[in-house]
């Protein structure tokens, strides 16, 4: 009981020191966010940063909620869900030195699926744009399918290895989980020094470090100056 009472001391003044009141929740969630291919496994622990607890437990939507004493592991085997949501609390003893005795902190899931398919048209020619006309204005086509989070991908246009367009934002699926489909178009004005090379489109997910970077690259159409201008 001592010795105890010595710990309940220490961890009060160590909280006024640090300045850790009502407004910290004194949990430790490793890794802090989750990021993890539908079909994948992951891992959280949730640990208390004080000893003055009295539980601390991982509450989600579906599953069992698991308990422990300083920390609780947070696992799943098998990804079957697009919207997880899980939250990490803390149920502190009253000698703790903060206000409530209850708090929580959300374990951020992201779940992704690389696209299923990523196709490039001409909105004119379909997959061969034919002879391009310099200074008359064409419109390309890129069709990404099945593919989630839509609002964390981008498009990128590229001539040759030369990049023209870089499309991050989709409207309408800001808040979307579950795999979209997505259009990305591009208004092209042909130039001679075109001619030759080829126009394609590249899916990449702005999803951080943990996800590796394996670009979804359309198939490339390839780029014809006609013979109107070629004398001139």
């Amino acid at each position: 009981m001592r010795v105890w009472g010595r710990v309940a001391i220490l961890a009060a003044v160590l909280l006024n020191l640090t300045g850790l009141h009502a407004s910290s929740c004194p949990l430790e969630i490793d890794p802090p966010r989750v990021v993890v291919p539908y079909g994948g496994s992951f891992s959280v622990l949730c640990r208390a940063l004080t000893p003055m607890v009295e539980f601390i437990a991982v509450e989600f939507v579906y599953g069992v909620n698991l308990y422990g004493t300083q920390n609780s592991t947070w696992s799943l085997k098998q990804v079957d869900a697009w919207d997880i949501i899980a939250n990490c609390y803390v149920n502190l003893l009253p000698s703790s030195n903060y206000t409530d005795e209850q708090c929580s902190e959300v374990i951020p899931v992201t779940v992704y699926k690389y696209p299923q398919n990523v196709t490039i048209t001409d909105t004119e020619g379909g997959t061969d744009a034919g002879d391009l006309d310099e200074g008359i204005l064409r419109v390309f086509r890129c069709d990404v399918t099945d593919v989630a989070p839509v609002q964390d991908i981008s498009v990128t246009w590229l001539i040759g290895n030369r990049t023209v367009l870089s499309h991050h934002h989709f409207n309408g699926w800001k808040d979307s989980k579950e795999p979209r489909d997505v259009t990305s178009l591009f208004s092209y004005e042909p130039r001679r020094e075109d001619d030759g090379l080829h126009i394609r489109c590249q899916v990449n997910f702005n999803l951080g470090p943990s996800v590796p970077q394996i670009p979804q690259t359309s198939q490339r159409l390839p780029l014809r100056m006609g013979d109107y201008h070629a004398d001139a």
